[in-house]
């Protein structure tokens, strides 16, 4: 059934209430023809071409002539001008659907999520830190955001294959060494802010326990980006069948323990302890740049390997045979900017003896093309089942990977993770075959790196990867960075630095032109790149403010005088010589703005620009459109640009006015995301601002990601005129439906005549290039199912392209890796009808509505399931009763229904039945709590304060009838002040009633209504819980539990009954002695009570739908 949570706050019932509600609605049908069976999208267009309102959202639709009803307004709820509206429309079989192809920078069989834990392969956060084997089976180790299905420790055969995977203790942790036997896996585990813990599992079952705390100190890092940061590292374990060895280099500390019970036996001061592994009755022990030996109680033996040999040895396993395998690569836990060893793998004999060395001679540097058969940053060896070869974790030139030698030293397989993404990775449109991801100062790698696609034959690779020095994001020598409150960055000596605007950045785009590659940042800093070359610093377009002060540049976030810089790097240097700069001073177009909201290249290399204004009064614009041409490109390939050519745009997007009909929430400020110039048009998202402060409801919890969404919307504007085509979406209060949206983000791409929105959600959002809604893809948050099309990242940007080679659409998006898809769109066919006109009368008699609410044309349904265990009505929403379906599965409870009062959420409120009772259950937060004085008892409740309203018909066979008939009844409660405590109310009031007992009449001065009957319904339960303030609002949450009998409201519990519904909340006022508000699930919104009969009356007409669920 389809639930469309929403309100109406226009629709309000008072002195002149009842007068309105005795008004017809306007209803204008719109015709239409729809040449098969199918999905519809239909909008009315005025006499300019400009989309006004959307009537039909990819709606079924049955072959042949049709009809739609429409009520005079825009999207935004106004009434519409008197005049002729076109209906436009696209006619469609299926929406639009993905064909895999791949997922880059993951590996795995699957490379996805699967419900068994089998696929998505590796972690999702920090590089691989270890890996260990018994000879049967494999753990691999690697940092992690856990959820159930990927933990980042995992078990597995020789070949990667996952059996399972191993939880560890806290939200946030760092990895490191393990060690397997037969029985037991053990994980060296930095607990942060705590210290070092080792975990003890037994095989097979995925939760283990903290064995034992280490009292090694945390340490500061002694050097480089993270120094002064407490750190420590388990970097070695090794285990015997009674005791397991533990080492810690950055504080020589080997510490045996005794297995049984994790009580540290000894502790030894070992000179740079790392790598650990126990062979032939002894403890081998990497010490600094050679290879000790100890017996096993901690005792020094020998020198296995001398110094001389090994640079910087780390990680160490023994074979079968005796050989002894050491990686040589440094650590990289301690600095990430260090590079240090041979990047090989050292195999000696038992004695000692150099046999030979496994991987490319010189390894894989830390930057430049990625080589497979070079090794990296060395983090875990060990023996793989069957003994033939070895695995390894590391980091190669940037790429996590785990792979598998032969002894000889042949690579035989790899294995890629990447970190959990955000934030797509970008494209150049002249390099379609190519995916990179720009890390600034202030990710946790500074470094631009690649993979290379081929979507005809599905795969990738690393293609190459540059790391960026930490004090290359700065030149305060000459250009001074300015202060920002976001900046938590800080330099060796603690002291927080300016902002890094020479860091590497990706916010404008990359582009290729005459044979270079430039990328953009966001404060204007120009690198060019290439595979073969690192990302070269060759010229700033700053966009902020700034001054030039002596043979410096003072930079300013957002103040100082009207002064504009650029630089080109004519030396080749990469660094800014105050000669190289142009400061433009006083230019007159930047007079009103203190900086660029964004700016991106156009594919002439001209910097496209919104600068900051000050808000329009009506429609809070905040930014308008400029260009900053391209001066020239030297011979190097420098660009050069002076502030003083630029200019605005002269078509400066117009945006719409998006002040709604409920004219009680006004815009502060207006934005546009990420702009695409196609076909002539600028499409971007329209981002307003409410001026009031609102906590709004979403999917995944009031104020979050979906709730952040204030009257977003997908716009399409001239790009000669900045004239607005068309602006659409609805803000989805709950689980969305067609048309609605939870929070687009950013424009993934236009292609295919479709334009594509990233939701914050993980979903994509395709709409028509005429403003039809088309459909979505990959899973919404309702639907996440383990398999290809489930993005799980609070998308914030994504990309969708159509790739010159083939013609095709694919769509890139990011999570733990690239997923990358092919587009299928579907055949669309036009539809169009004659036009409707609406006269100066009409237009007069269309209601007004809130756009954050209700559509007035439709009407929510829900689905009330049946349940089987007792309900005990005590004001707790207690699963074991059935509030969320049943613990087997075999009883689905339906999403609950939402109450929203200016688009926030009043109360959210759940059905279900036995085949006695009907329960409902509100769970509210509002500001006045339940208080009812109850001065107006017993006829008007709904006026003295806070109360709990149902609404039945039993006879739904004209759904939303104008009045009301036999068996619509009104069932409200409250809990009224009495002496010094409360005492529950309760009343059914049924306005037809044959035979009724207790007829009443509520009048006013200006109007009266009869009911049949008043009274109360024997075996009615209530129960009245309050939960509490909460901690951001003045509101008081709160809960109220309903029984009412079935027989009292006509309703027989049978599956598949359908009865008219609605249900509201009345807002108390402060003093909890008046009404101040009332909200309904089913639209509609009341103010102040001033006219009681108003209040009174029943108006199924505004009800929605309910159906019992359950088998027939």
């Amino acid at each position: 059934m389809r639930f469309l949570p929403y309100l109406v706050s226009a629709c309000v019932l008072g002195s002149s209430g009842l007068a309105a509600a005795d008004q017809t609605p306007l209803r204008i049908p719109v015709a239409y023809s729809a040449p098969d069976k199918g999905l519809a999208s239909v909008a009315l267009y005025d006499r300019d071409g400009v989309l006004v309102r959307t009537l039909l959202a990819a709606a079924p639709v049955e072959s042949g002539k049709r009809t739609v009803v429409w009520d005079g307004t825009d999207d935004l709820g106004r009434p519409v001008a008197a005049g002729a509206y076109t209906p436009k429309g696209i006619f469609f079989t299926a929406g639009p659907s993905l064909n895999w192809v791949m997922k880059v920078g993951k590996s795995g069989t699957p490379p996805w999520t699967t419900e068994d834990g089998s696929g998505n392969w590796g972690g999702n956060l920090a590089h691989p830190a270890s890996i260990t084997s018994n000879g049967k089976d494999v753990v691999m180790v690697q940092g992690c955001v856990e959820d159930h299905t990927i933990t980042g420790v995992q078990q597995m055969d020789g070949d990667g294959k996952i059996s399972l995977r191993y939880h560890t203790f806290y939200p946030w942790d760092s990895r490191s060494a393990s060690a397997m036997d037969d029985k037991n896996l053990y994980l060296g585990i930095l607990n942060w802010g705590s210290g070092l813990e080792i975990a003890e599992y037994k095989l097979g079952e995925p939760r283990g326990r903290i064995l034992t705390k280490l009292p090694s100190k945390l340490v500061k890092t002694p050097v480089g980006r993270w120094k002064h940061r407490e750190m420590n590292n388990l970097d070695g374990l090794a285990i015997t069948a009674e005791r397991i060895y533990a080492s810690v280099g950055v504080n020589n500390e080997l510490f045996i323990i005794e297995r049984a019970s994790g009580k540290i036996l000894k502790q030894v001061s070992v000179p740079k302890p790392y790598g650990l592994a126990v062979t032939n009755g002894r403890l081998l022990v990497v010490s600094d740049t050679q290879v000790l030996t100890y017996t096993l109680d901690g005792e020094p033996q020998g020198v296995l390997v001398p110094p001389g040999t090994l640079t910087a040895p780390n990680a160490l396993c023994v074979g079968a045979d005796g050989t002894v395998y050491v990686g040589d690569s440094g650590r990289i836990a301690i600095d990430i900017e260090w590079e240090g060893g041979t990047k090989q793998i050292h195999a000696f004999s038992a004695a000692g003896k150099p046999l030979r060395r496994i991987g490319k001679s010189g390894g894989a540097p830390r930057s430049g093309r990625f080589d497979s058969s070079a090794l990296g940053d060395i983090t875990g060896l060990c023996i793989a089942p069957g003994g033939k070869s070895l695995l390894v974790t590391e980091v190669t030139t940037g790429f996590q990977r785990t792979s598998r030698w032969s002894l000889d030293g042949k690579l035989e397989r790899e294995w890629f993770c990447r970190k959990l993404e955000c934030w797509g990775d970008v494209r150049n449109p002249a390099r379609p075959d190519e995916l990179v991801k720009v890390g600034s100062a202030f990710d946790d790698n500074l470094r631009m790196q690649s993979w290379e696609m081929d979507l005809a034959k599905k795969t990738w690779r690393p293609a190459w990867s540059y790391t960026m020095p930490f004090a290359q994001c700065w030149q305060d020598d000459v250009v001074v960075g300015f202060g920002h409150g976001g900046n938590q960055l800080k330099d060796e000596s603690g002291k927080h630095l300016t902002w890094p605007i020479f860091s590497y950045g990706a916010e404008g785009g990359l582009r290729t032109v005459k044979g270079r590659n430039y990328v953009l940042s966001n404060e204007g800093a120009i690198y060019t790149y290439a595979p073969e070359q690192a990302p070269k610093l060759v010229a700033m377009a700053f966009s902020h403010r700034c001054e030039r002060q002596g043979a410096k540049i003072q930079t300013y976030y957002d103040q100082g005088p009207n002064n504009w810089f650029t630089w080109a790097d004519r030396n080749g240097d990469q660094r800014v010589q105050i000669d190289e700069t142009t400061v433009t001073s006083e230019p007159a177009h930047l007079a009103d703005s203190k900086r660029m909201h964004s700016m991106w290249f156009d594919d002439q290399l001209n910097i496209v620009y919104q600068k900051l204004v000050k808000p329009d009064a009506r429609t809070g614009k905040a930014t308008i459109l400029g260009i900053l041409p391209l001066k020239e490109i030297t011979a190097d390939g420098v660009p050069v640009y002076d502030w003083s050519q630029a200019h605005d745009l002269p078509g400066d997007l117009r945006y719409p006015d998006m002040r709604g009909g409920d004219g009680s929430k006004t815009i502060g400020a207006a934005w546009t995301a990420n702009l695409i110039a196609d076909a002539g048009s600028w499409f971007t998202i329209l981002a307003p601002e409410c001026a009031q402060p609102l906590k709004l409801p979403g999917i995944d919890g009031d104020g979050w990601w979906a709730g952040r969404n204030w009257r977003k919307k997908i716009a399409r504007f001239d790009q000669q005129t900045g004239a607005l085509r068309w602006a659409v979406g609805r803000r989805a209060p709950g689980v969305a439906e067609p048309g609605q949206m939870y929070n687009p983000i950013s424009l993934a791409g236009v292609a295919g005549g479709a334009v594509f929105a990233a939701d914050a959600m993980g979903m994509l959002w395709v709409w028509d290039a005429d403003g039809l809604y088309l459909g979505n893809l990959y899973h919404g948050p309702n639907d996440k199912k383990p398999d290809h099309e489930s993005v799980y990242i609070e998308m914030q940007s994504a990309n969708v392209f159509t790739h010159p080679r083939d013609g095709k659409i694919y769509a890139a998006s990011n999570d733990f890796g690239v997923s990358v898809h092919e587009v299928v769109m579907p055949k669309r066919s036009a539809i169009s009808g004659a036009p409707v006109s609406i006269s100066t009368a009409q237009a007069a008699q269309a209601k007004p509505w809130d756009p954050d609410g209700v559509l007035p044309t439709e009407k929510p349904s829900a689905v009330f399931h049946r349940v089987k265990n007792a309900v005990k009505i005590d004001g707790e929403l207690d699963g074991r009763e059935g509030w969320f379906g049943s613990s087997d599965g075999q009883i689905t409870a339906a999403r609950p229904m939402l109450v929203l009062l200016d688009g926030e959420r009043l109360a959210t409120v759940r059905g279900m039945y036995d085949d006695t009772n009907l329960y409902l259950h509100y769970e509210i937060r509002a500001p006045g709590g339940p208080a009812n004085a109850g001065t107006e008892l017993p006829l008007s409740p709904f006026t003295s304060g806070a109360y709990v309203d149902a609404y039945f018909s039993n006879d739904w066979r004209s759904p939303q009838h104008r009045e009301a008939i036999a068996g619509d009844v009104r069932v409200i409660a409250a809990q009224v002040k009495q002496g010094g405590g409360t005492v529950p109310y309760h009343r059914g009031f049924w306005q037809v009633k044959p035979g009724g007992t207790s007829p009443h009449t509520i009048t006013s001065p200006a109007a009266s209504v009869k009911f049949d009957q008043i009274a109360e319904i024997p075996g009615l339960q209530q129960a009245w819980r309050i939960e509490g303030k909460e901690n951001d609002s003045p509101r008081i949450r709160y809960h109220v539990e309903l029984a009412i009998p079935l027989t009292a409201i006509g309703i027989t519990p049978t599956p598949g009954t359908r009865f008219g519904f609605d249900c509201s909340v009345g807002v108390a006022n402060a003093s909890g002695d008046r009404r101040d508000r009332a909200a309904h699930w089913a639209g509609l919104s009341e103010a102040l009570v001033v006219d009681r009969p108003g209040s009174a009356r029943l108006l199924p007409e505004n009800w929605g739908t309910v159906v019992l669920g359950g088998e027939k």
